[in-house]
């Protein structure tokens, strides 16, 4: 039974790591280093460039084109949908590390309860308290270090996902202003 809790127990770990990744790396890039390489009007076109041919298929680089756009109403538009689908990205996988920490304790106190009563299956003479209870209390144990592993994932990735939110925030916000700055500029 140990190796089943211990089964539940890795699936349960990896599904959480799985959120904390999504709330780490939403995006492609890191967000803080493109809000650092954004110096100038020309920042803004070079940074586009860089991304090349996947400037189409990342975020990032909806969000270059997006502000590329002429159209102030449009580019505030195209901003606004890019920004609902990062928190959508961010907020991915939320709920998991809450419901793999309960479905670890509760499949560790199954096993551990199956652990037990397998021990005293068909004995004429109750078996030795102490080796049931050693494996009852291992098995438990699984799922229980994997629901602490979980809720511990679970606070980190609240945490992550701010900071995710935040460094894209600064990352528009820097954004709009080069944008901004090469609007009053007159093309020469």
């Amino acid at each position: 039974m140990s190796a089943l809790s211990a089964l539940v127990a890795m699936a349960c770990v990896l599904a959480s790591l799985r959120r904390l990744a999504a709330a780490v790396a939403p995006t492609s890039f890191d967000s803080e280093e493109l809000s650092r390489a954004m110096r100038g009007p020309r920042a803004l076109a070079s940074l586009q460039e860089a991304l090349g041919s996947s400037a189409a298929t990342t975020w990032e680089g909806r969000l270059f084109s997006a502000f590329a756009e002429r159209d102030a109403l449009l580019r505030e538009a195209l901003v606004n949908e890019l920004l609902t689908e990062v928190g959508g990205l961010t907020s991915a996988w939320s709920r998991v590390p809450r419901i793999c920490a309960s479905l670890a304790t509760s499949f560790g106190f199954l096993f551990a309860s199956l652990s037990l009563l397998r021990s005293w299956e068909g004995a004429q003479t109750p078996p030795s308290v102490g080796l049931a209870l050693v494996s009852a209390v291992d098995t438990f144990s699984l799922g229980f270090m994997a629901t602490a592993f979980c809720v511990v994932i679970h606070v980190r990735a609240g945490r992550a996902a701010r900071h995710s939110l935040a460094a894209i925030d600064r990352l528009v916000e820097r954004m709009q202003a080069v944008s901004e700055l090469s609007d009053a500029v007159p093309p020469s």
